[in-house]
């Protein structure tokens, strides 16, 4: 299930009518997108992995980088894509992008050793909600499993209404939370024909609407980033 709110759909159309960024002769990576949408952004993200965009930079046309370093630290693995300083040679310094695709397995594996609470964290709620509604307990395991890649993820970042920096998980959290607020008595559910409507309790109701955030703040998580030294031109002038 995507977006429903307004803010959120402005947010989307914002972000997708900015022009991809990218230094001078080098044409964007075709599907990532900006972390933050502000002028000074140097950081993109995308599913794509650390291999797949070293690849489609290595085979620019016009514009090759002289050299690719392997790079790996920890569960992030990827490349540091050099290129010629055509500005100002003399200079010394090398414009670089980087990419590092996090290993999903291996950084939950490292998490369950080190820190169990930062895959613990998105599912906070979901374990409130147990302890109201009294889920079963194999139910939230699976559910908490079936999910617990979303702590792993790289999240696409916004200032809100008050100017806050804010993140899409968490804006994905506060638009179910607000539908759970507010339930009322008039909750319905699509029965098996998916036309015929049937009331549903709080507890079914709620549990629905977790399985729909997770579902949704999955979808918006990426796990590779894409980093340039320097805030990206906007044109790919040689």
């Amino acid at each position: 299930m995507r977006r429903q709110s307004l803010f959120l759909i402005f947010i989307l159309c914002y972000a997708i009518s900015i022009t991809y960024a990218q230094p001078s002769g080098v044409d964007p990576f075709f599907d990532a997108v900006p972390l933050r949408t502000d002028s000074n952004n140097k950081f993109f993200l995308t599913n794509q992995d650390a291999s797949v965009v070293k690849s489609f930079f290595e085979n620019q046309r016009n514009f090759k980088p002289n050299r690719v370093i392997k790079m790996d630290h920890g569960f992030y693995h990827g490349y540091r894509i050099y290129y010629s300083n055509t500005s100002d040679p003399e200079t010394g310094s090398e414009p670089w992008i980087q990419v590092f695709t996090i290993n999903t397995r291996e950084c939950i594996e490292t998490y369950h050793r080190s820190n169990s609470g930062l895959l613990e964290a998105p599912f906070l709620g979901v374990k409130k909600a147990s302890a109201k509604y009294g889920y079963a307990t194999g139910d939230v395991e699976d559910l908490m499993h079936q999910y617990e890649q979303i702590a792993t993820r790289y999240y696409r970042e916004f200032n809100d209404e008050k100017a806050n920096l804010v993140n899409e998980m968490n804006m994905v959290f506060q638009k179910y939370l607000s539908k759970m607020e507010s339930q009322s008595g008039q909750m319905f559910a699509t029965g098996g024909n998916g036309y015929a409507l049937k009331p549903v309790s709080s507890k079914d109701y709620t549990w629905e609407l977790w399985e729909q955030c997770l579902e949704e703040v999955d979808q918006a998580g990426y796990n590779t980033m894409i980093e340039y030294s320097e805030v990206p031109a906007t044109d790919s002038q040689l």
